[in-house]
């Protein structure tokens, strides 16, 4: 029964050449590696526990992953003008495996911290029971105050202000139309 492992190994480089470049390198090295593996079991010299196991080893060529962590952007209904202009950073910081989170962060290019919008996702208790796990997210005023935190209970999202924070409502046009709009503070 052949067993397979998946394993991801990223490469940091200070040349400027393009992650298929580094893919190609590493494919010549792993071919290097091989035909090493097969003269050490053919000399019968060397590392043989190793060098057996190489040739039993199916290696797929390596390939770069386009996974941009943080990239810029425009407004979601722009993106058939080629002409707009990017105007916001999309951060995406991916600590699922090691912590079971998500960070999502979203601000101007123009540097003003105030206009980001960051978001932490993960599961949580709900907050109701203290029980059962659920989905939750918690949205941030900035780095160090959260706002809320939302907890997807069933078919309804529980929204929990944290302490000192104000939710107050107000109604606004909104493209002609009276809705209802709340203020966190």
């Amino acid at each position: 029964m052949a067993k397979q492992f998946d394993f991801r190994i990223s490469v940091t480089t200070n040349a400027d050449v393009d992650g298929e470049a580094v893919a190609s390198i590493l494919r010549r090295l792993i071919d290097v590696g091989l035909a090493d593996a097969q003269e050490t079991v053919e000399s019968g010299e060397g590392d043989l526990v190793s060098a057996e196991l190489a040739p039993d080893l199916t290696i797929q060529a390596p390939v770069a992953i386009q996974d941009e962590t943080s990239v810029k952007v425009k407004h979601w209904d722009a993106y058939g003008e080629a002409s707009a202009p990017l105007t916001h950073q999309f951060d995406i910081d991916d600590q699922r495996k090691s912590s079971g989170q998500a960070y999502i962060t979203v601000g101007t290019l123009d540097g003003s911290l105030d206009d980001l919008l960051s978001i932490t996702m993960e599961v949580n208790k709900n907050p109701l029971t203290g029980v059962e796990d659920v989905p939750c997210a918690h949205v941030h005023f900035d780095a160090d105050s959260l706002a809320v935190s939302l907890f997807k209970i069933g078919d309804r999202i529980l929204v929990r202000p944290e302490t000192q924070v104000a939710i107050d409502h107000f109604t606004h046009d909104v493209y002609g139309v009276r809705e209802s709009l709340y203020w966190i503070d």
